[in-house]
């Protein structure tokens, strides 16, 4: 292949046509090759070629056999700068801007029995050309035979195809031509025959449909050398046979030292840049669909932030809002309702129940944490919901949010949601509107210390972070605990409210505390 400026390499996924993907009663599931499945060019093989190869190209998309009064787009597929496309000697057209750079058009253009001809041109000149012929009534049978490097080897495994071709009387290939070829076989062969595009168990047989006039089949050598007949047969035209010989090995009890033949192309030397690479417009990636932080970074928690700068993206993947247009027209262009502030600032509004706006956070440290809402009410309805989508985790789903005012919503006030715990990391924060009634000014998560956690001692004892993809464990209040492996053999004791398993792999372990065992889970990533 060749090389590109621009290019630093790749891969071609499905080059041929083939079984990969899945089982199937046709044999080939991938039809999206560029050869077919008995390796045969398709027209895709001839456009890779033309985008790919340094020399100039251009390759002329199907055939020129049709009917009388037939008018079609004709497409080229060519490296060059500019395609001249001509019927006959006419020049019918001229075109030097390729689709995609290297897809150039003619179209109804009207059929003429005869040739089509396409040149390639860079900087006015012509560097390359093809032409293709309107071919005859099928007249006769051709089959050509492919061995190896070395000839076909008898070592019981090498392939030997033959291309079955219905030609004119010139020995064009009739492109129109699909039918049934019989075929026999006789010498030191075996017949592995061929394969027909989609059609059920067209393998192993004695016969074989043309496709544009050409299929392939398959001859395995055996351990003896010979000369193996091919013949084949359609009906209407004259039987035409080919004789293939295949040379002996060295076997010494069955066994040799001769691997089967392989074609061994040398790198030699770098290829060449293309004679000439299109223009191509600069990609640019619509990033609407992507669900990204406002601004130029993420928030981070603890740390306060504005209701308004929710990630950017679209309806349901960022946000939902039940009206598609923002109520109060500023500030931001999507769906979301924003209004003034009193203070100048702005708030989120209009809620409703269902709807839900995300952040992306970074959260600093596992551990348990206060937030603060500044909103305004007017009603006495208003609750608000939060979970985290590291884990899917719902934070809490009935944080009441009070009546600020009956006369107004311009009166904001806080409300403190206490101790609850958030996992280390980068995140998505969804606030949830569980019912109407507010308007939404910022939050603030202010990390509590050990000390001060208000946990009650008497509250039941929970474990946070499980399972823990960091190995750490945060317990509800201070007490005395030990963890155990499953069998039984004590691994940590401690006092206090963490508990540091990170050294420990991913697994199962028991926390026994307080008369009380609990699993606990580290997964690492």
């Amino acid at each position: 292949m060749g090389k590109k400026s621009y290019h630093a390499g790749g891969a071609n996924w499905i080059f041929s046509d083939g079984p990969h993907g899945g089982r199937n009663p046709t044999e080939v599931v991938r039809a999206s090759g560029e050869v077919d499945g008995v390796r045969l060019p398709k027209e895709a093989f001839y456009a890779l070629k033309a985008m790919w190869r340094p020399e100039p190209q251009v390759h002329i998309i199907g055939h020129w056999n049709y009917t009388d009064s037939t008018i079609k787009d004709m497409y080229v597929i060519s490296n060059c700068a500019a395609v001249k496309l001509y019927v006959n000697g006419d020049l019918l057209g001229t075109d030097s801007i390729p689709d995609n750079g290297y897809v150039f058009r003619f179209p109804e253009i009207n059929w003429e029995s005869g040739e089509i001809k396409a040149e390639g041109y860079i900087n006015d000149e012509l560097r390359t050309s093809q032409t293709k012929v309107t071919a005859g009534e099928p007249v006769a049978i051709k089959l050509t035979p492919i061995t190896g490097p070395r000839g076909w080897r008898a070592d019981g495994s090498d392939v030997a195809l033959i291309d079955v071709e219905v030609v004119d009387d010139q020995g064009r290939r009739c492109p129109l031509d699909k039918g049934r070829v019989d075929f026999t076989i006789s010498g030191a062969g075996l017949w592995r025959g061929g394969y027909n595009s989609g059609k059920e168990r067209s393998t192993n047989n004695m016969y074989l449909d043309t496709e544009c006039g050409i299929n392939r089949v398959a001859v395995r050598s055996l351990l003896q050398a010979g000369t193996v007949t091919v013949t084949a047969s359609k009906e209407g035209l004259p039987t035409a046979s080919v004789e293939i010989s295949s040379s002996p090995i060295e076997l010494i009890d069955g066994l040799t030292t001769e691997l089967p033949q392989v074609y061994n192309d040398p790198l030699g030397e770098p290829e060449m840049l293309p004679a000439h690479t299109p223009e191509m417009p600069i990609y640019i990636p619509d990033t609407s669909t992507i669900q990204r932080p406002y601004g130029s970074s993420i928030i981070q928690i603890p740390g306060m932030f504005e209701a308004e700068h929710y990630d950017i993206g679209l309806e349901g993947i960022s946000y939902h809002d039940n009206e598609p247009t923002n109520l109060g027209g500023i500030f931001r262009t999507d769906g979301v309702d924003i209004l003034q502030a009193p203070d100048g600032g702005f708030a989120i509004s209009h809620v409703a129940e269902g709807e839900w706006i995300e952040y992306t956070v970074d959260v600093a440290e596992d551990g348990f944490y206060d937030l603060e809402v500044k909103y305004a009410s007017k009603l006495t309805s208003g609750i608000l919901g939060m979970e985290f989508f590291d884990d899917g985790k719902m934070v809490f789903n009935d944080f009441a949010l009070p009546q600020t005012s009956s006369v107004d919503w311009e009166t904001y006030n806080t409300a403190t949601r206490e101790n609850f715990f958030l996992l280390q990391g980068i995140q998505v924060l969804r606030v949830k509107i569980i019912s109407r009634g507010y308007n939404l000014d910022n939050f603030s998560f202010t990390k509590l210390s050990e000390t001060s956690v208000k946990s009650l001692q008497t509250d039941a004892l929970k474990v946070y972070a499980n399972p823990s993809k960091s190995g750490l464990f945060q317990i509800n209040k201070p007490v005395r605990w030990e963890v155990f492996g499953l069998t039984g053999i004590q691994l940590k004791k401690g006092e206090g409210m963490n508990i540091n398993l990170s050294q420990y792999s991913n697994g199962v372990y028991i926390l026994k505390s307080e008369n009380k065992s609990f699993k606990l889970i580290i997964e690492k990533k």
